[in-house]
């Protein structure tokens, strides 16, 4: 349906949690597929097993079937969850009397937990395996932890954002892991960043060309958004199935290109190629 290399996706799977197919296979997934990537050429991905369990599931290409790694708060209800390309840990939120604790789990053992004062909303979490960038606070805060450490929460500051770019509204609604680096999405931004903080490039965001956007992916030419394509006829936002669509962004040239129909599901899976990563959609 789109060109390579390209997947189309009907992402209602992801919806039901029932299985999830994406050039192949990864058996039966049971709750919400939240995060899907390729790592050594084998997809993995990321699934809230139920309220308060998270699970990392890894085709194998050795023996059939898949491999996979669980964490739980054993009770109170996860707030986010995490894993690095390499898929050997995983990072959850969850819920406590304090307000948040975070558990770092390699293999079955709990490597670190840290607890906080937090409101009980969804939190962002992407890790490289050695450190962890959470969006918390309603999306309004970000904050960076090193595992195995113990101490507090740092915030991790958007204001070389703003002194490049001027005027910005810097509430973060996105998080991408590229490997090396990690993109920070914002209403009004984009910026790529070094995992220790330091700011590489940042780019503002198309005024008036689409509705408000989610970002899902980063392709070499830019991010990969879902978004509500506005009707050129009208001027309006599109209504019906092909509406909402996976838009990949040209940076350079500063035009969208889109992916095709997303079917009102911001999902979207990356896997590796000679120029980057590229999405699946």
């Amino acid at each position: 349906m789109y060109a390579a290399p390209v997947t189309s996706q009907r992402t209602t799977p992801f919806r039901a949690g029932r299985r999830l197919v994406f050039v192949r296979t990864i058996g039966e997934l049971w709750g919400q597929a939240q995060r899907t990537w390729w790592a050594d050429d084998e997809p993995l991905c990321l699934v809230r097993w139920n309220f308060h369990t998270a699970e990392l599931v890894r085709e194998s290409a050795v023996r059939a079937g898949e491999s996979g790694l669980r964490a739980s708060s054993g009770g109170p209800r996860l707030m986010g969850m995490g894993a690095p390309r390499a898929g050997d840990g995983l990072v959850i939120v969850h819920e406590c009397g304090a307000g948040a604790r975070i558990v770092v789990t390699r293999g079955h053992k709990d490597m670190s937990a840290w607890t906080w004062p937090e409101e009980h909303v969804d939190t962002g979490v992407i890790t490289d395996g050695r450190r962890i960038v959470l969006r918390h606070g309603r999306g309004s805060r970000l904050s960076w932890f090193a595992e195995g450490a113990h101490g507090p929460l740092r915030p991790w500051s958007l204001e070389p954002v703003r002194q490049i770019l001027g005027e910005a509204r810097l509430h973060v609604t996105a998080l991408c892991d590229l490997g090396e680096t990690l993109v920070v999405a914002t209403f009004d931004t984009w910026s790529q960043w070094r995992w220790d903080g330091e700011l590489i490039a940042c780019w503002r965001a198309p005024a008036g060309e689409f509705s408000p956007s989610t970002l899902v992916a980063w392709h070499p030419a830019g991010p990969v958004v879902y978004m509500q394509v506005i009707d050129p006829a009208t001027g309006r936002p599109g209504i019906g199935g092909d509406a909402f669509q996976l838009v990949v962004w040209d940076l350079a040239r500063g035009a969208g290109r889109s992916l095709g129909p997303a079917y009102d599901w911001p999902r979207a899976a990356v896997r590796p190629t000679a120029a980057g990563w590229s999405p699946i959609a």
